[in-house]
């Protein structure tokens, strides 16, 4: 399945629900960035030697949920991400080689993103959460792309502590000419109608952006109103480099690895792994759990560690290695599997 078709088939099984039920299901969609299909130990089926981050919350949800085993992706972010909200590949969007959002030229997506219909003809809560990497600046930005709401930060990708990331600017020529900036913000939409927008960056400064992203996700979620439709986009920066985890989570788990580098990329996907079953028991508290269309795929692998992980071929981003494009993803258990098990395989 090639992933503009993901949250495409979400939209046509939302229209069929709504034909029959008045019931409008929750949709949680949350994205892992640069982690390679062999990443987690629900994919490990190729007799490795080796064992994988710890994974137990993923790993839980797979075993009763649809793995899609077969999900691509393209192999850079921002044409992973344009594809996923608009439902369309994306050379139909001009970003077919875009690995960057130009800053002062402000690209942007041309088409209407999926968010927008959610918010607009379904009458969902659209909560943003993590990154971004589709426009710098308002209208570009997902308050000005069908979001209520918006925590985390617009660039590319950011120092997991210090929140700082980097920025083009037109004329620039390859990464040694981006600027560093702090990018962590605080959008949401005023009672007048407005927009309220905050550089948080340093007042979170030494919070490591997982966390933080998951409090905000179960913040939302412990705050929305049931009366409401909940649509959850949560895009974690990890584990994207730099390689920053934290220090209980090196020590603690994953302790089968010996490379350093293993050791904080394995704690990074573990962190984040946490974070999915505290996201999951907020659903349950709240009883939305049962009525939630739970996603988790992710955007490209990437940073070079072949060989340990990025499953056979390996993968490094920006190239089309198998372990680059192939996702790990699984739905929860309420994903209607009759829907979502649909394959175009040449």
């Amino acid at each position: 399945m090639p992933l503009p078709s993901l949250l495409l088939l979400l939209l046509l099984l939302l229209e069929t629900q709504c034909q029959t039920d008045d019931i409008k299901p929750n949709i949680v969609l949350i994205i892992a960035d640069d982690l390679g299909w062999g990443d987690v130990n629900f994919t490990n089926k190729h007799n490795t030697p080796w064992s994988g981050p710890e994974t137990p919350h993923l790993d839980e949800l797979a075993s009763d949920s649809i793995v899609l085993d077969n999900l691509y992706t393209q192999s850079i972010c921002t044409p992973t991400r344009a594809s996923l909200l608009t439902g369309k590949y994306p050379h139909r969007l001009g970003m077919l080689f875009s690995s960057s959002v130009i800053v002062a030229e402000d690209e942007f997506l041309p088409h209407r993103l999926l968010t927008e219909d959610l918010s607009e003809h379904y009458g969902y809560k659209v909560y943003g959460v993590g990154k971004w990497h589709l426009g710098y600046t308002y209208p570009n930005t997902p308050l000005g792309r069908g979001f209520d709401s918006f925590y985390g930060c617009y660039g590319g990708g950011i120092n997991h502590l210090t929140h700082e990331g980097t920025i083009r600017m037109a004329g620039d020529d390859g990464p040694d000419s981006m600027s560093t900036v702090l990018d962590f913000h605080d959008d949401t939409r005023t009672a007048e109608g407005g927009i309220s927008s905050r550089d948080v960056s340093e007042a979170v400064a030494g919070l490591h952006s997982t966390d933080l992203f998951t409090d905000e996700a179960v913040r939302k979620i412990s705050e929305h109103d049931l009366s409401d439709p909940m649509f959850l986009y949560l895009s974690y920066t990890a584990p994207h480099s730099p390689l920053i985890a934290m220090d209980h989570i090196v020590s603690n788990r994953n302790r089968h690895l010996s490379d350093p580098a293993q050791q904080q990329y394995a704690a990074m996907v573990t962190q984040m792994d946490d974070g999915v079953g505290r996201i999951v028991e907020a659903l349950e508290d709240r009883g939305m759990w049962s009525n939630t269309v739970f996603t988790y795929p992710n955007t490209p692998l990437g940073r070079g560690f072949d060989s340990f992980y990025g499953c056979y071929g390996g993968g490094i981003d920006h190239l089309t290695h198998e372990g680059n494009i192939r996702m790990a993803g699984d739905d929860g258990p309420d994903s209607m599997s009759t829907v979502l098990d649909f394959h175009d395989d040449t």
